[in-house]
């Protein structure tokens, strides 16, 4: 299982933003299986900007990125839960759509 890179981090993190139904998803994934949300969203706080504001938990790690072929592609990820002082919890596989300009950052 590889572990995350840069570019594929940061292909994720914009994605979460755009496609936030995910993000939700995840953290239910994540209280489901009694470990705290991963990510922590917010709205902007100037009432007339769009903008969304997502941190991901540093007792998380996204691994094992790769390409769904299909349209649209998506990117495939593992969530895991690392506590520094507990056993870590397999969150689940995840997918989320991407462009395929964005399949070589993969």
């Amino acid at each position: 299982m590889t572990v995350a890179t840069g570019t594929a981090l940061t292909l994720l993190m914009s994605r979460i933003v755009k496609y936030q139904g995910i993000a939700e998803q995840i953290n239910q994934a994540c209280l489901a299986k009694q470990c705290p949300p991963v990510f922590d969203i917010h709205l902007s706080p100037d009432t007339e900007s769009e903008d969304i504001y997502i941190r991901a938990s540093k007792d998380y790690r996204f691994e094992g990125f790769g390409a769904v072929f299909g349209l649209p592609p998506k990117m495939s990820f593992w969530v895991k839960y690392m506590p520094p002082d507990a056993e870590p919890v397999e969150i689940g596989r995840f997918l989320i759509p991407i462009g395929f300009g964005d399949l070589m950052q993969i």
